[in-house]
């Protein structure tokens, strides 16, 4: 691989191109990270390397449109990496890919929350949240080289999504699955009031934003980035931080849903917000679920999928509690999703 980029940067930068600490990178699910230095003419640069998997993945994501959005929403001064250099078609490294300048700072979670830090984690909570008020303030119109479609009708574009996903959890599994099918229900009879379609990065969670002492540094990983609902992002945030526990919303100055209506300009409720958690849960679990599928019928190698059974149980429960399942019901559902997951 290191042979490869080498190769597609002397065909990109000129020739003359030196690859230095070439090391891959933990974390992915969908495509392969690596982290390397490239010394070139005299200067030296610190760069990631994103290029597809050559089997597996979690799920199947564009690496070109990727490029195209992070460029487009970088020359905005949105905090994201530079963009350089894009393999397409993967000539040069076998399989598509891109490489981006290296952000500085960590993705840990973990230094937020210790002791001692509750200025820092009250900053980035707030910058990761105004953040994405700016992101959802940009009309679909000024994101046109993006060359992401933006949905008709938004009742089409919710339906869809809840079709689609029932008809691949049915596929998927042999048997009906109580929890999942109450979610499906749940979901039917909660769909709120429509909004307007927006830029969705549609990971926005802890690990994707990069920070420093400073505050927030840029946001990474837009390898599942559409216009769709902005509650897709905001619902997302909120099921990842009830699931690992590092929970900035009540960190926020001036409130969570406040603090994002007033960087967006849209009136969200929590109700709303509720059912994209609902739904973009559904959506992974089934990703993760199909994956480990893939993986039993020796389809591919990938060992992600059945590495994630463990946050998908307890996902599949927080979620349930969520929608307000008693004790009782959730006890009678959640006795049984163990042996449904495996």
């Amino acid at each position: 691989m290191e042979e490869r980029l080498k190769a597609f940067l002397e065909a990109a930068a000129g020739p003359g191109v030196e690859v230095r600490d070439f090391v891959p990178l933990s974390g992915g699910y969908s495509n392969e990270t690596f982290a390397f230095r490239a010394v070139h003419n005299g200067s030296e640069q610190e760069y990631i390397l994103r290029k597809q998997m050559d089997s597996g993945g979690i799920l199947e994501t564009d690496l070109a449109a990727e490029f195209r959005v992070i460029d487009c929403l970088n020359k905005r001064g949105f905090p994201v990496p530079a963009v350089k250099w894009l393999d397409a078609t993967g000539e040069h490294l076998g399989k598509p890919g891109f490489v981006m300048e290296r952000l500085g700072g960590t993705s840990k979670p973990e230094p937020l929350f210790e002791l001692g830090t509750e200025k820092l984690c009250a900053r980035v909570s707030t910058e990761i949240i105004d953040a994405l008020g700016r992101l959802h303030a940009i009309e679909p119109s000024e994101l046109a080289d993006t060359g992401l479609p933006v949905p008709d009708d938004w009742d089409a574009y919710i339906q869809a999504q809840i079709n689609e996903l029932e008809a691949g959890f049915n596929a998927i599994l042999l048997e009906g699955v109580p929890a999942v099918a109450e979610m499906f229900r749940w979901m039917r009879r909660n769909i709120p009031e429509p909004m307007p379609f927006r830029l969705v990065h549609c990971d926005y969670q802890l690990a994707n934003f990069m920070y420093d002492d400073s505050g927030l540094i840029g946001i990474i990983d837009w390898e599942l980035v559409h216009f769709g609902d902005p509650r897709e992002d905001l619902g997302w945030l909120q099921i990842m931080c009830l699931l690992f526990g590092f929970d900035i919303r009540p960190r926020v100055e001036g409130g969570f849903l406040q603090r994002y209506t007033e960087k967006s300009g849209l009136e969200v409720t929590e109700a709303g917000v509720l059912f994209f958690q609902i739904l973009r849960g559904l959506a992974v679990t089934f990703s993760v679920l199909r994956n480990a599928r893939g993986f039993a019928d020796g389809a591919h190698l990938d060992i992600m999928a059945p590495y994630l059974q463990i946050p998908v149980q307890k996902g599949t429960r927080l979620q349930l509690e969520s929608m307000g399942m008693t004790h009782d019901a959730l006890g009678k559902l959640q006795a049984m999703i163990p042996a449904e997951v495996a």
